[in-house]
C-alpha cells in the first residue's frame, strides 16, 4: 500500500508573514521563485540557510513505467540506470567520477528512483561553496533532461546489473505485491507496470526502442529543475534561463495520459500466498474521490486533509487498544487515507491488519470491519478528539520552533510533489494559522460525518496475503466476502473511552543534590550527584525543540548468570511491554498526548542503558518516565502471554524466508558457538520466565549510581537543574560501580567455510566473507577503516557490478569495537547469479590481496578524502553527533573528533594498504554462501 506524504505535517516555515490572498484560496509561499521557461520547462528555487554552504538539485520528470508500452516493460527504469552512463557532457562514467571528486557520493548524494508515474534525480548536500560547483550540478540535470548519450555498449553492460536488480530483489513481498496489483487493477495499466519491468524485455529490446523512448518522454515541458539551499536565488535563476532555454520541445509531442482506475461495484477480491511469505496480511480499501489539481488549490482540500489525519489517528487509537486486550485477534491494525495503492488517484480509505495467528483470518478481519463499522454508525468521542488535536497542534509548534532549521530536502519534498501532484505549497505561517484556527472551531459532528461515509458496499477491494503451507488454509473469495457481510451486518456498541484522569508521576522522590561540578571536553559540564549519579550536559542551538538524553552502565548480559541467559534474550522486548507504575502502554499512550517524548532501553552484551529524545517544553515529563523506568517496570500478563503468542507465530514461519537461514548460520559462526551464544528459537522461547526477565531487568538499573547520563540539546540549565536533582538525584543508588565479564564470545580463528542450499523461488546465491581478528582501537585506524571499506566499495562496484554485471551492489562494511577486547570485523556481502559464485568469490579475494600487495589508486584515496571531511562538516550541526563525540570519549577515552579532519586530511595510499595488511593477514576468515537446491 502506498503510503500518502500527508503534506500538512511537511508544510515548513518560511521567512514571509504576510499574505494577500483571495478567500477559498490556499497562497503559494512567496519564499520560493517559481517559474516556466518557453520550452515548458518548470523550475523552483528556494533560499535556505541550513545547512550552511550546502545545495540540493533535483530534476522531477512526470514519466513513469506507465508509459511503457508492453514491449517496453522495464524501459523506463532503465534508462533511469543510463542516465549514469554518459551523456553529452559527461563522457562514460566521468559524471559519477567528476562528483565523487568533489566529495559527492554515488549512492548517497547522487541517486535517482523510478515509480510507476515518476521518475526523480537529485544530488543532494552538495558543497557550494567551491567554486563551479553551481554550474557542475545543473550541468548534470541540464544533461539528464535531453542529452543522454545511450552507448550500445553501456546498454548491454546494463542489461546484467539490472538483472542482478531483479534477482536481489525479487523477494517474496515483491512477487505477492506484483500478483496483488494485477489482480487488484483489473482493466487499468497499473495491474503490469511494476517499475523493474520483465526480464525478457530486459534483455532483448533493441538499442532504439531505449532511444525512442527517451526522445519522447525526456522533455522539457515534462520536467522541473528544483534547487534549495545556500545559494543566491536570482543567481541561480539567471543560471538556469541560460542553460535550459535551449533544449528543444519536440513538434507534436505525444500527450502524457492520465490512467484510470475504474470503479467497481461488486467487491474486488484478491488471493495471493507464496512459500516464502512468513505472515498474513490482510487489507481492505474503500476507493473514494478523484481529486483534481483545481480541487487542490482550495481550503476545503487543506480541511479534509486535517479531518483525515485525525480520522486516522483516533482509528488507529481504537486498534492499539484492541492489540493491547487479553488474547486480540491480530498483532496490529490500522487505516489511513492515501491513494489506492500504486495509483495516485483515486484517494481511498485502506484498512489493513496482521492476524495473530495464520490460522485466525476471519477473525481478524472481523474485527477490523466492525472496528470501522462502529466508527461510521457511532462516530467517535469528544475526549477521543481532544486528545487528538491536542497531538496534532503540538506537532505543527514543533514545527514551527524549527521554522530556521529545516533541511533542503524538506522543501524539495513540497516542491517534487507540487508539480509531480499538484499539491499546495503555502508558507508555514499561513498553515500554522489556518491549522490553528480549524482545529480551535471543528466540531465532533464534522469528523463524524466523515468517519460515516466510511463503508460502502461500492468500490470495495479486498487483499489477502499469506504463506503457500499446507498447514494454513488459505481462504477463498466467497469465504472473505461472507466475513465482509456477516461482519458490516453485526450487532455493534457505541466505543466507550476511558476517561478517568491519571498521571505520571504521583509523589515526587526525594531530590538529591550536586556534589559535585567540573568541566569536560567538547564544552561538556559534568555534575555528581549525591547518588553517585553523573550528568554529563552540553546546550546547543542546532534545534530549538530537541533535547536528546542517553545513559550507560557497564555489565550487560554479561553478568547474567548462565542459568537465566533464556529470560535475559527477551529484556529489551517486555522490559516495558506493561508501561510503567500503574499505566499500561495504553493508559502511558494517552498520558503522554501532546507531549514530545521518546525512548528506548538496552541491555546489550557488555552495557546497559538508554536513547531518548524530547522538547525543552516536556523535559520534566521525560525525566519522570525516566524515574518509572528505572523504580517501577509494570509486569503485565497479558501483555506478556500476547507478546509469546506474536512471537510464536513468526517463528513457527520464519525459516520460510531464505534469509533467516543466512543470518542464523552466520550469527552461529561468529559467536564460534559459545554457550551463552543462544539461538532465540521456540525452545528458548518456551524457556522465557517473564517474572524472572523483569527482574533482570531491574537488577541492571537498580543502581543509578552506577550510570551515566549524557543530555544535549536546547537546555536551560537553571530549569534542568532542580529537575535532574529531583529525578535522576531520587534515583536508587548502592553507590558500586560495575564491570562487565569477558566471556571470551570471539569469532573463531583461522579459515572457516559453509556452503549451503535451500529452495528458493528465485534462485540466486548470497555471498559473505567476513574478516576478524585484533587491533587498536585509535581514531586513526577508525578512519582507516573507512577509507579501505569506501575504496574496495568502489573497485567493487567497478568490477563485480560495472564491468563483470554480477551484482546490483556489493555491500562492504568494516567496524572497530573497544569492548569487550579491541578488535575488528570486516565484511563484504553480494547476491548473484549461481552459476557466477565461484568467479565472483575470486574476485573479492583478489581484490583483497591487491590492496595488501599495492597501493590503492590515488584518485580513489582524494575521493574517500574529500567525502569524510564533507560528511564530517555536515554532522558536527546536530545534537545526535556531539551526543556520541561526548559517549565516546567517556566510555573509551578516544577523541573522535578534534583531531578527525586533520587525520583524514593525512591519510595517504600506502598508509590504507598498510592498514590492509595489518588487519587481512591475520587470515581469519569466514566464507559463507546461501545457495539454491537444484
Amino acid at each position: 500500500m502506498k503510503a500518502r506524504i500527508v503534506i500538512i505535517i511537511f508544510i515548513l516555515i518560511g521567512k514571509c508573514f504576510a499574505y494577500a490572498q483571495e478567500e477559498q484560496i490556499i497562497p503559494i509561499d512567496s519564499c520560493v521563485k517559481i517559474g516556466v521557461l518557453d520550452n515548458g520547462l518548470t523550475y523552483y528555487i528556494r533560499y535556505n540557510k541550513f545547512p550552511a554552504k550546502r545545495a540540493d538539485f533535483y530534476i522531477a520528470q512526470k514519466v513513469g513505467s506507465i508509459l511503457e508500452e508492453e514491449h517496453q516493460r522495464g524501459l523506463a527504469h532503465f534508462l533511469e540506470h543510463m542516465c549514469f552512463n554518459g551523456t553529452s557532457n559527461f563522457l562514460g562514467e566521468s559524471l559519477v567520477e567528476e562528483l565523487e571528486k568533489k566529495g559527492i557520493k554515488f549512492g548517497v548524494n547522487l541517486n535517482a528512483s523510478t515509480s510507476i508515474d515518476e521518475t526523480v534525480y537529485n544530488l543532494t548536500n552538495i558543497p557550494v561553496n567551491r567554486e563551479g560547483i553551481i554550474d557542475t550540478a545543473l550541468l548534470v540535470l541540464h544533461d539528464w533532461s535531453g542529452y543522454v548519450l545511450l552507448n550500445e555498449k553501456d546498454i548491454d553492460d546494463e542489461r546484467g546489473i539490472i538483472r542482478e536488480e531483479w534477482r536481489t530483489r525479487n523477494t517474496a513481498g515483491q512477487r505477492v505485491m506484483e500478483k496483488t496489483i494485477e489482480n487488484i487493477f483489473p482493466g487499468s495499466r497499473y495491474a503490469n507496470r511494476i517499475p523493474i519491468g520483465l526480464m525478457e524485455v530486459v534483455d532483448n529490446f533493441p538499442y532504439q526502442a531505449l532511444k525512442d523512448y527517451y526522445k519522447k518522454w525526456y522533455r522539457p515541458d515534462l520536467q522541473a529543475i528544483i534547487v534549495v539551499g545556500d545559494i543566491d536565488v536570482e543567481q541561480v535563476e539567471t543560471k538556469i534561463k541560460n542553460l535550459f532555454s535551449d533544449i528543444p520541445l519536440p513538434e507534436n509531442p505525444a500527450p502524457r495520459e492520465e490512467f484510470d482506475v475504474p470503479e467497481n461495484t461488486e467487491p474486488i477480491v484478491s488471493i495471493t500466498t507464496d512459500p516464502e511469505i512468513q505472515q498474513t496480511n490482510l487489507s481492505v480499501y474503500l476507493k473514494r474521490e478523484w481529486l483534481s489539481a483545481s480541487e487542490k488549490k482550495n481550503t476545503n482540500y487543506y480541511e479534509t486533509i486535517l479531518k483525515e489525519n485525525l480520522v486516522t489517528a483516533m482509528f488507529n487509537q481504537r486498534m492499539y487498544e484492541i492489540a493491547h486486550q487479553p488474547n486480540p485477534p491480530f498483532n496490529n491494525g490500522g487505516g489511513n487515507f492515501g491513494s489506492f495503492s500504486v495509483a495516485k488517484n483515486p484517494k481511498a480509505w485502506a484498512l489493513g491488519v496482521i492476524p495473530r495467528n495464520n490460522q485466525k483470518w476471519e477473525k481478524a478481519l472481523k474485527t477490523l470491519i466492525i472496528e470501522n463499522e462502529r466508527i461510521s454508525r457511532f462516530g467517535f468521542t469528544e475526549s477521543e478528539l481532544e486528545r487528538a488535536k491536542t497531538n496534532m497542534i503540538s506537532s505543527f509548534r514543533s514545527s514551527y520552533r524549527e521554522y530556521d532549521k529545516r533541511n533542503n530536502r524538506d522543501f524539495i519534498q513540497l516542491y517534487v510533489k507540487n508539480f509531480l501532484e499538484d499539491e499546495p505549497i503555502p508558507a508555514f505561517e499561513w498553515t500554522f494559522n489556518f491549522v490553528s484556527e480549524f482545529l480551535q472551531n471543528l466540531k465532533l459532528e464534522q469528523i463524524n460525518k466523515l468517519a460515516s461515509s466510511l463503508v460502502s458496499d461500492t468500490n470495495m477491494v479486498f487483499t489477502f496475503i499469506g504463506p503457500e503451507n499446507e498447514e494454513i488454509t488459505t481462504p477463498t473469495k466467497t469465504e472473505i466476502i461472507k466475513v465482509w457481510k456477516e461482519s458490516k451486518n453485526a450487532e455493534i456498541e457505541p466505543y466507550k473511552d476511558d476517561t478517568t484522569a491519571k498521571q505520571l508521576l504521583g509523589n515526587k522522590p526525594q531530590k538529591g543534590e550536586i556534589t559535585k561540578q567540573q568541566q569536560q571536553a567538547f564544552g561538556y559540564t559534568q555534575w555528581e550527584l549525591s547518588n553517585g549519579v553523573k550528568v554529563l550536559y552540553k546546550k546547543t542551538d542546532y534545534k530549538k525543540d530537541e533535547i536528546v538524553i542517553s545513559a550507560y552502565s557497564h555489565g550487560g548480559v554479561s553478568l547474567i548468570d548462565e542459568k537465566d541467559l533464556p529470560s535475559s534474550t527477551a529484556i529489551n522486548d517486555l522490559a516495558l511491554i506493561g508501561g510503567v507504575g500503574s499505566l499500561s502502554q495504553v493508559d502511558l499512550k494517552k498520558v503522554l498526548t501532546g507531549k514530545k517524548v521518546n525512548i528506548s532501553t538496552f541491555v546489550n552484551g557488555v552495557n546497559e542503558g538508554f536513547n531518548a529524545s524530547t522538547s525543552p517544553g516536556d523535559f520534566e515529563s521525560m525525566l519522570q518516565l525516566i524515574f518509572l523506568i528505572f523504580t517501577a517496570p509494570r509486569i503485565d500478563e497479558t501483555a506478556f502471554v500476547t507478546w509469546k503468542t506474536n512471537k510464536k507465530d513468526r517463528l513457527v514461519h520464519s525459516s520460510l524466508n531464505p534469509m533467516k537461514s543466512l543470518q542464523d548460520t552466520l550469527a552461529s559462526i561468529i559467536a564460534n558457538n559459545h554457550p551463552r551464544s543462544l539461538p532465540f528459537n521456540m525452545e528458548m522461547l518456551d524457556k522465557i520466565d517473564y517474572d524472572k526477565t523483569i527482574s533482570l531487568f531491574k537488577q541492571r538499573f537498580s543502581n543509578a549510581g552506577d550510570f551515566t547520563f549524557f543530555i544535549t540539546g536546547n537546555i536551560d540549565v537553571d530549569r534542568m537543574k532542580p529537575h535532574i536533582e529531583t529525578y535522576l538525584g531520587g534515583l536508587p543508588s548502592t553507590h558500586q560501580n560495575e564491570e562487565f565479564i569477558d566471556w571470551n564470545m570471539y569469532p573463531p580463528k583461522g579459515i572457516i567455510k559453509k556452503h549451503f542450499y535451500r529452495e528458493m523461488q528465485t534462485p540466486k546465491s548470497s555471498i559473505v566473507t567476513i574478516y576478524s581478528g585484533e587491533i587498536p582501537f585509535s581514531l586513526e585506524n577508525i578512519i582507516l577503516m573507512d577509507y579501505l571499506k569506501s575504496i574496495l566499495n568502489i573497485v567493487y562496484t567497478e568490477v563485480i557490478r560495472e564491468k563483470e554485471g554480477g551484482s546490483y551492489g556489493v555491500s562492504v562494511n568494516g567496524n572497530l569495537s573497544k569492548t569487550p577486547t579491541e578488535q575488528f570485523l570486516f565484511q563484504v556481502q553480494f547476491d548473484t547469479d549461481p552459476e557466477l559464485r565461484k568467479k565472483l568469490l575470486k574476485v573479492v579475494y583478489r581484490e583483497i590481496k591487491n590492496i595488501q600487495k599495492h597501493n590503492p589508486d590515488i584518485e580513489n584515496v582524494d575521493k574517500v578524502r574529500k567525502y569524510l571531511l564533507k560528511s564530517h562538516r555536515e554532522k558536527t550541526t546536530s545534537n545526535m553527533y556531539w551526543q556520541s563525540i561526548i559517549q565516546t570519549y567517556t566510555i573509551n577515552g578516544i577523541d573522535l573528533s578534534s583531531d578527525y579532519e586533520k587525520i583524514v586530511s593525512s591519510i595517504t595510499p600506502s598508509m590504507v594498504s598498510n592498514f590492509a595488511k595489518q588487519i587481512f593477514s591475520q587470515k581469519n576468515i569466514i566464507e559463507v554462501s546461501m545457495n539454491p537446491t537444484e
